[in-house]
């Protein structure tokens, strides 16, 4: 047999509930009642006020530390692991340091994706977590991911992208949608193990 296919995993809003945890914060910040499902654009600020600036808040210590897993996250992983060499590709907006305005202040987001990720699943190995912006130059077999432009740039190299549905991408026109990590476990078999959908 030869070497396993490569399927890459993004974090936010594909194994975890980002969106939700976002808006939930924007709300409490600003005393505002954004509703998550509502957000149909990837540009956040249009649906913030105009006075702020929302992705200021992606600094917010412990945003990225506290979201909540996705229904069949951790079966979707472990799934995956027995089958394809799994990585995890996120991307980490820029954090504070320590020298910044005190420990109060101090966000680091790409250090508590790591944190959450050994908290969820222990057993991932942190070496095959990437932490990058343009995920379409990472190589591999297949991507899972909710970013439409991710999905786009991916897509257009002639790779494969799996496209966890989100109110933002339903603009996209794919086959390879995936309402849930079900389905998009599924599909990735489809890809794969074709013979096994039959």
């Amino acid at each position: 047999m030869g070497e396993r296919p490569i399927v890459l995993v993004d974090m936010d809003d594909t194994i975890n509930h980002f969106s939700q945890m976002f808006w939930q914060v924007y709300n409490m910040t600003y005393d505002e009642n954004v509703d998550f499902t509502m957000v149909n654009s990837w540009n956040l600020q249009d649906f913030g006020r105009a006075d702020v600036n929302v992705y200021d808040l992606l600094r917010h210590p412990g945003l990225f530390r506290n979201l909540s897993l996705k229904t069949y996250a951790v079966e979707f992983i472990e799934n995956l692991q027995r089958q394809f060499m799994v990585y995890i590709v996120t991307d980490s907006p820029q954090g504070t340091s320590h020298q910044e305005g005190g420990n109060k202040n101090f966000a680091n987001p790409a250090d508590d994706k790591r944190q959450w990720m050994r908290e969820h699943f222990p057993s991932f190995p942190q070496d095959q977590i990437i932490i990058c912006s343009h995920k379409w130059m990472i190589e591999g077999d297949v991507l899972v991911d909710d970013k439409p432009d991710t999905f786009l740039e991916y897509t257009a190299r002639g790779k494969k992208c799996i496209l966890i549905d989100m109110p933002y991408n339903r603009h996209i026109d794919t086959k390879w949608r995936a309402k849930d990590l079900i389905e998009a476990e599924q599909l990735i078999h489809e890809l794969f193990v074709p013979e096994a959908i039959e």
